[in-house]
């Protein structure tokens, strides 16, 4: 794994919050152990959900006593330098019930630094959550789900909360939609074939079976360094329909391989989609047994057959021991 060293916190930020005290902590950074209270936004006009997370480009990323603004009304989860890439499949939608709880989460952790911190860093799914105040003005943060889970404030960075937070938004989230009308045009936004992934994506996979919208993948190399490469055709609403019906019909406990069994010409077949929140779907093979959580969907061969003819595959010989 790679390491990461985090820079140092600047000593003139200690100096403008004024009564942070610091003390030197077992790997070389630094602990918050009094400080002065949050700022409070709590007039304006400002409506609930109403920015994009392009916003938090010029978001406010100045934070010089280390604490997030109280009063916080709306959050967004983002695409971690607002650059939509494969696995950081976010929601559509913006947090607007229970969303203080996300401000206490990162006010109360420790804030670390210095140049002896480092911890493992592979990578992970990073974020920028964007959170709206009263007044219209928005404050971004970043945070990664692997390695330290620290979440960056400007210069100071709260510890290992990353993975909490994000936890905090998606289950208040999913309790905001109880009883809500989900969006009406969630397909405009597909879902990349390259996110598959589910333990490294910021947002959990939906059930398959909310699918809506739906594109087929089928992997054009084998994999490399740099990934797959991979040709995709849209699943037109019929097409949807049957392999709804084809998964809930063949689902299977465990995965189909046995003497005769033929596979496909893909290396990689891959169906991704989003469920009526525009959260992602996705289900995948190597052969003909698709992964399905801890299950496994095999095709029938009507729909075995469609997925060939829309991909330009074919059956290759059947495997023998």
């Amino acid at each position: 794994m790679e390491r990461s060293t985090r820079h140092d916190v600047r000593s003139k930020a200690v100096a403008a919050a004024g009564v942070l005290a610091v003390v030197a902590a077992g790997y070389g950074g630094w602990q918050v152990l009094d400080g002065p209270d949050p700022q409070v936004i709590a007039e304006g006009d400002a409506v609930a959900g109403d920015f994009t997370c392009a916003e938090a480009s010029s978001a406010a990323h100045d934070f010089p006593d280390g604490l997030l603004p109280e009063g916080v009304i709306a959050a967004r989860l983002c695409a971690y330098g607002l650059e939509p890439v494969p696995n950081d499949v976010v929601p559509l939608d913006a947090l607007t019930t229970g969303v203080s709880d996300l401000v206490t989460t990162v006010n109360g952790a420790r804030r670390v630094g210095g140049d002896d911190r480092s911890c493992n860093d592979d990578q992970g799914p990073r974020w920028t959550m964007a959170l709206q105040y009263p007044d219209g003005s928005v404050r971004s943060v970043t945070g990664d789900k692997d390695g330290c889970q620290d979440i960056a404030l400007g210069d100071v960075e709260a510890e290992g909360v990353a993975t909490v937070v994000v936890d905090q938004f998606i289950d208040r989230l999913a309790v905001q939609r109880r009883g809500a009308t989900s969006p009406t045009a969630v397909s405009d936004t597909p879902v990349p074939c390259e996110a598959l992934d589910a333990g490294r994506a910021v947002m959990p996979w939906s059930d398959p079976s909310r699918l809506t919208s739906a594109t087929l993948c089928w992997a054009t190399t084998d994999v490399t360094a740099e990934g797959m490469s991979f040709e995709s055709v849209p699943l037109t609403p019929e097409h949807t329909e049957v392999v709804l019906a084809d998964l809930a019909a063949n689902l299977r406990d465990a995965p189909l391989r046995a003497d005769g069994y033929a596979c496909p010409s893909w290396s990689q077949v891959r169906i991704t989609g989003r469920d009526p929140w525009g959260d992602p779907v996705t289900v995948w093979s190597e052969c003909r047994d698709f992964y399905v959580d801890e299950q496994f969907w095999v095709p029938s061969g009507p729909t075995l057959e469609l997925l060939l003819e829309l991909s330009g595959q074919r059956l290759l010989p059947p495997r023998t021991s």
